[in-house]
């Protein structure tokens, strides 16, 4: 007894186990994943970020460097005395030539910046210093700079900046010493240059005005000239020169570069207007530290929820245990008192339960074959056809035949017998089910208020004019039956031909026609296929606006005429899809109830009594129209009685006489006014309180109203049609009918052609 309890212990731990991996640990390692993921992301966009804004001050801090070294170029270039020396360097004395040299000196001897600088004269190939006044060209301390810049050729020189060995002369030695060393033309106003203008900045300086540190510890940026060459101190285990020659002008890129403990986060961008690079090297430790901190912590989630779901497994394992035993002890001692099973044996018993189960079932075929049937109308099956119809063969009902044709069948009941619904229903069903097998091998289901779907049995995948004839007999004797015991009226639809598997499409194109029956012809049977959907519908919007007109003059015969064209267009001899037709006529009724309200009338009592919505009252398509005609109807009557209780003044009747006398003529407010003797602005608050509208607006509605009836029932042209209602030009008649119908005269007419 403990053994096999402790076997069934394992078991269930094990399968609980299974579960806490699948629903719990598994999600659990994936969001944790994701989070890390994350994580990580979040740390290096913040790294990136704070790289960005270092290399943004430093590179802002060059802007203006440069922008400082180019406005002294430009004072050279503008200065009258350097010009001039520039201009004509051998009619100048000495004097004059240290006249300049002081100027220069004055320019920079503010600045320990600076640390010299000198103008190269090109005509008579002398440089003038500001610390030792005028060499020879051959003679300079600093001549092979000179000479390898004149190499590079103007074009290159022009605006050259970069970092150099420097050797200069104090007058007793050379120094050497870094520099950077600016390169401008002068002038820089003029097209042909008469000079050359260098500069030299001390490096270190420079370092500490750019960065404001000083040059041993530059920080995390590295600074690098136009020419690849570092004008920072070097980093260890990093070829910042390679890196700056990889870039392209305007490129900025992030890489982790480096091995070991010289490993770096780089950002590296290069300017694209002065060619200088910027490094920011933040040490991988940073990045790697946050990482290391959230994957302890992460793997500390990962074992609590381990270590949790261990525990929690087992603890089921355990409690669960005590309610199997119960139904161990209960089948046993009630209903399996002749089982013969090994003692603690829990598996034993519920297998053998399970059997006493299915031998029940088997009592219950009729509702299990019901169920089968109504779940293949509604859900496609995953078995294969031929496994179903061994189920069916099971229950009672052998399939020969691999096709099955679906018919919905929908009855409709008088109010009177609505109370015994529910055994018209069994009946009916009962019915049905009989007169059908008498031709074909069926089987059915009961979907909802007498509405019912069968499969019928055939051998071909598609519907012969014998299987037809066939069919419609058995929908004719089931009608006939019907009408003998019950006062009820039926509908038929056949949905198609599928195989097994496939039959809830033919019952979903046979329910769609059926939910729209009210649609459908006068013929009590419909097939399914028959109703293929079109792409396109377009809303019949000039009937709505026709009939809108038509009920508001009580124009009853016409609104005959139009409807029973909407209809012979739309729903009787057409293919339009059910659902839009539907649509159709509930916005055509909603859009007449809509715009009587915004006339002022109170359409309560009418929508209450008439109940113009309620559309699937009607069995088919004629008895729709006679529904509609008699809602419109209705509509007429309301407004024919609403019309006699208003009481229009004299002057408004007067005013309604002279428009649509004198609508054909080019009249005004002024002239309708003049007519019944009042001023023009009492007429206008008379007629908009009385009539809902201004009078102009009314005038040019009749107008309106004459020019359809001139477009349906006339050959004339729009110009002649715009000179007889009134209009002095065509262009207008045809603003005013657009705005008004929403379509031009010429649409109009071809519409009603």
């Amino acid at each position: 007894m403990r053994l096999s309890r402790g076997i069934f212990r394992k078991n269930v731990f094990r399968k609980h186990l299974a579960l806490f991996l699948i629903t719990i640990l598994v999600p659990t390692c994936l969001f944790l994943g994701v989070y890390m993921y994350g994580y990580a992301n979040n740390v290096k966009e913040s790294i990136v970020s704070a790289s960005n804004n270092d290399m943004d001050r430093v590179s802002r801090n060059l802007d203006i460097f440069f922008e400082n070294t180019d406005r002294i170029a430009l004072q050279a270039s503008l200065n009258p005395s350097i010009v001039e020396m520039l201009n004509r360097p051998f009619e100048k004395s000495a004097y004059d030539f240290f006249v300049v040299k002081e100027l220069l000196r004055g320019w920079t001897s503010y600045n320990s910046l600076f640390q010299s600088v000198y103008i190269h004269i090109l005509q008579n190939n002398k440089v003038l210093t500001t610390n030792e006044g005028l060499y020879s060209l051959n003679d300079f301390y600093d001549a092979a700079f000179i000479h390898e810049m004149d190499r590079l050729g103007r074009s290159r020189y022009a605006v050259w900046t970069g970092v150099r060995r420097f050797h200069e002369s104090t007058g007793v030695n050379t120094v050497d010493s870094d520099v950077l060393t600016f390169v401008r033309i002068v002038p820089v106003t003029e097209q042909t240059p008469l000079g050359v203008l260098y500069i030299n900045f001390n490096k270190d300086v420079f370092l500490q005005t750019i960065e404001h540190l000083s040059p041993d510890s530059l920080g995390n940026i590295v600074v690098i000239d136009p020419q690849n060459r570092l004008a920072s101190g070097p980093v260890d285990g990093l070829d910042a020169e390679a890196v700056a020659r990889e870039l392209q002008p305007g490129q900025t890129r992030t890489d982790v570069l480096g091995h070991g403990p010289n490993k770096y986060f780089i950002t590296a961008s290069k300017s694209a207007v002065n060619g200088w690079t910027l490094l920011n090297l933040t040490p991988y430790e940073a990045y790697s530290g946050q990482m290391s901190h959230i994957l302890l912590k992460v793997s500390g989630i990962f074992a609590a929820v381990l270590a949790l779901g261990i525990g929690l497994a087992y603890l089921f394992a355990s409690i669960l245990y005590g309610p199997w035993r119960r139904v161990e002890e209960r089948l046993q001692g009630y209903v399996l008192k002749t089982f013969e099973a090994s003692k603690g044996d829990v598996y034993a018993v519920v297998d053998h339960a399970i059997h006493n189960l299915i031998d029940t079932i088997r009592h219950n075929e009729p509702v299990l074959r019901d169920h089968l049937v109504r779940d293949l109308f509604h859900y496609p099956h995953p078995q294969d056809d031929r496994t179903l119809r061994d189920r069916f063969a099971e229950w009672g009902v052998p399939f020969e035949h691999p096709y099955f044709i679906v018919i919905v069948i929908s009855g409709e009941l008088r109010i009177a017998d609505r109370e015994n619904e529910s055994r018209y229903n069994l009946v009916l069903y009962s019915l049905a089910e009989e007169l059908l097998n008498t031709r074909f091998q069926a089987a059915g289901s009961v979907l909802g208020k007498v509405q019912f779907a069968f499969l019928l049995n055939t051998e071909r995948s598609e519907l012969q004019e014998e299987t037809i004839h066939d069919l419609e007999a058995c929908c004719q004797d089931i009608v006939t039956k019907a009408r003998e015991h019950l006062d009820v009226s039926m509908h038929f639809c056949i949905g198609g031909v599928r195989p097994l598997h496939r039959v809830h499409e033919a019952y979903e194109q046979a329910r769609r026609v059926m939910a729209y029956k009210a649609f459908l012809s006068h013929s009590g049977i419909f097939y399914a296929n028959e109703w293929n959907e079109p792409q396109q519908f377009e809303y019949p919007a000039s009937y709505q606006k026709l009939l809108l007109n038509t009920l508001m003059t009580g124009n009853r015969e016409q609104a005959e005429e139009l409807i029973s064209d909407l209809f012979h267009r739309y729903i009787h001899n057409s293919r339009y899809p059910l659902p839009k037709l539907q649509q159709m006529l509930v916005m055509l009724m909603s859009h007449i109830m809509s715009s009587l309200a915004q006339e002022g009338y109170d359409i309560g009592p009418l929508v209450d009594e008439a109940g113009l919505l309620n559309l699937q009252t009607s069995g088919n398509s004629l008895e729709l129209q006679a529904f509609i005609s008699n809602q419109l109807k209705s509509v007429m009557d309301y407004l024919e009685a609403v019309r006699e209780q208003r009481q229009i003044s004299p002057y408004i009747r007067q005013a309604l006489t002279y428009i649509e006398g004198k609508y054909k003529e080019n009249i005004s407010i002024s002239d309708i006014a003049a007519a019944i003797g009042i001023s023009s602005g009492h007429l206008s608050r008379l007629f908009k309180a009385e009539v809902g509208k201004p009078p102009l607006e009314y005038l040019t509605e009749y107008r309106l109203e004459q020019g359809k009836q001139l477009l349906v029932d006339s050959a004339q042209s729009l110009n002649q049609i715009s000179e007889a209602i009134g209009y002095n030009d065509v262009h207008t008649f045809i603003r005013f009918f657009k705005k008004y119908e929403g379509t031009t005269p010429g649409e109009y007419r071809k519409q009603w052609m």
